[in-house]
């Protein structure tokens, strides 16, 4: 293109009217509009002063972060332009902790939904101080620190909030009592005892999801307490993530759900068969108005192959077909079997050697594995038959070997692997426990065809014999971002020159998990690893927890002053050393 094909396609773009810059600007995150369309001319800079505003900060580089921390200091508008706002401690260190100390909740007056990811115990004193100003929230969502959910929640304004994420349920009933307002609840663990108290206060609620259920606080007299509590009369969604069966606490819950028209579950039987009656039962007696039931039923246990056949074709009868149109398929393996509804509703799967799969041939135009993004795949599997689905949607891969006899993959098996899998959305790969099955040459075809991997899951014998393929090594460089290695060792190297070749080939790594007690290491990765700036030190087993407090952080600090501003978060099972570079500081200047 020449340059009067350069100015004609800038003129085009400029004579697009407002309103579609409006409409495309929604489908984009308000950081990258402000960064890449402010102080761009007149025009850009009203239409962006016009618009309400999405902020996402939790998958964004550091220099961008600090970007538009910069533009935000420098025009205090913006603040009262953000409807949204999501802060996240995964990716950027201390990234709540920065932006409250930069920025007042209380210029945020048309804020209505807060999220906080990660949240550690350094941030609660801070957070606890913020939230009281924000009397427009309608929605919060908090993940991490959960030991004083009572206090968060106390304090946080409630009169308009309608949809809540919490880790655990507040223990002080008072406190449960101020969400009355609620219609939408997500929750990481509950109980028979903390769901009822949700029906008692939230009478309003018509979404509820629960990540674990604990029914080991079912008691008899819990039917009695519910005999004194109306029936959760709105509520149609309920969803719980997992639930180990147990039929009383089950059909406890549900019968007092009579409005749900949506039910989403996830079961593990253990010991217990698999039978289609009682749910019919529990649905015709207590769920009248039932129309999308999605599940997985997962069993474990020594039931011959033909009972469970058995055991699920009972869910292809009238009731289930006819009358409702829940569709399933089934797998069979050895000790363990599952059924699922058509479309499956978890994000993982897993792939098992010598597994019996019955397909749904009415089903087939339907995509089966839209949700699931996490694919496990046993390598033996790779040497089977052919494979009857495939996998469009997967982001991480998982390869791992049922026996040590695994043999090792070949070219037509990596072939069968891209009948089974679309590896060109892959952006992350283990591999941790299928060392011995991988050769390089077949590694380095991997890469070559999932070409958006960054992240790497490997066992650090395996790592050290791959390192000596050199096509291999140039792959790695250019591609990974993130390494785990994983080691029962508390050294990852024998002697410095491992060390050197390690750093040479992994010097685009920026985020860094192993295994390491070696205060001389971490100094070493830290200068010679330019782009690193986060390192994750686990410990392998319970007796080495407490090493993790003898590093000394103001020797640290004082060791790699000269690179940075160094933060850690400890715990009793590793430490998290992040690195803020000069570079990205001034960037953020």
């Amino acid at each position: 293109m020449n340059i009067t094909d350069n100015k004609q396609a800038m003129t085009t773009l400029e004579m697009l009217p407002n309103e579609l810059f409006i409409r495309c600007f929604k489908y984009l995150n308000s950081i990258d509009i402000l960064y890449s369309f402010s102080q761009l001319n007149t025009r850009f800079n009203k239409l962006i002063s016009s618009i309400r505003l999405l902020v996402n900060c939790e998958n964004i580089e550091q220099p961008l972060y600090d970007q538009f921390c910069k533009i935000m200091s420098l025009n205090k508008e913006i603040s009262k332009q953000i409807y949204s706002l999501h802060l996240s401690n995964e990716n950027i260190c201390w990234q709540i902790q920065s932006f409250l100390l930069r920025f007042s909740l209380d210029q945020f007056i048309h804020l209505q939904s807060l999220t906080l990811k990660e949240v550690t115990e350094n941030n609660f004193e801070l957070i606890k101080s913020k939230l009281s100003y924000l009397d427009r929230l309608s929605s919060f969502h908090y993940t991490g620190f959960n030991k004083e959910i009572d206090a968060i929640i106390s304090i946080l304004p409630t009169m308009k909030l309608k949809i809540l994420t919490i880790p655990t349920l507040p223990d002080n009933t008072n406190v449960i009592n101020e969400l009355s307002s609620l219609e939408n609840l997500t929750v990481s663990s509950c109980n028979q005892n903390q769901l009822t108290s949700i029906r008692k206060s939230m009478s309003q609620l018509k979404y509820l999801k629960i990540g674990t259920w604990d029914h080991h606080n079912f008691t008899g007299d819990i039917f009695a307490k519910l005999s004194y509590i109306n029936d959760a009369i709105h509520l149609t969604h309920l969803t719980i993530d997992y639930f180990s069966y147990d039929h009383d606490s089950l059909k406890t819950i549900l019968k007092q759900t009579p409005s749900l028209t949506n039910l989403k579950i996830n079961i593990f039987y253990d010991d217990n068969a698999i039978h289609a009656s009682p749910w019919e039962n529990i649905i015709r007696l207590y769920l009248p108005y039932l129309i999308s039931f999605q599940f997985v039923f997962s069993y474990i246990g020594d039931a011959e192959c033909s009972h469970i056949k058995m055991w699920f074709e009972e869910f292809y009868e009238k009731f289930w077909i006819k009358e409702h149109h829940w569709y399933t398929e089934y797998v069979i393996s050895n000790r363990s079997a599952r059924i699922y509804t058509i479309p499956h509703i978890s994000n993982t799967y897993r792939i098992e050697r010598g597994a019996y799969t019955y397909c749904n041939s009415s089903m087939n135009d339907v995509d089966r594995f839209e949700k699931v993004t996490d694919l496990v795949i046993d390598v033996d599997v790779l040497g089977e038959r052919i494979y009857p689905y495939y996998f469009s949607h997967i982001k991480s891969l998982c390869l791992t070997r049922s026996q040590e006899t695994s043999p090792i993959i070949k070219r037509t098996q990596f072939e069968f692997l891209k009948t089974i899998v679309n590896l060109a959305n892959v952006t992350s790969l283990n591999i941790k426990s299928a060392n011995r099955s991988i050769k390089p040459s077949i590694l380095v075809n991997i890469l070559k065809e999932a070409q958006h991997i960054s992240s790497l899951a490997i066992d650090r014998i395996y790592l050290k014999y791959l390192l000596r393929d050199g096509q291999l090594c140039e792959y790695l460089t250019k591609t990974i971002r993130k390494l785990e290695i994983f080691s029962m060792r508390k050294t990852l190297f024998n002697n410095l020159n491992e060390l050197k070749e390690f750093c040479q080939i992994f010097s685009s790594t920026k985020q860094l998990i192993c295994i390491n007690d070696n205060q001389e290491f971490i100094f070493y990765l830290f200068k010679h690893l330019s782009q690193l700036s986060m390192l994750n030190l686990q410990y392998p087993n319970q007796s080495d927890c407490g090493n993790v407090y003898h590093f000394n952080p103001s020797w640290l600090e004082d060791g790699l002053k000269e690179l940075g501003e160094i933060k850690f978060i400890k715990s009793s099972k590793e430490i998290k050393i992040y690195l803020l570079r000069e570079y990205q500081t001034s960037i953020g200047s």
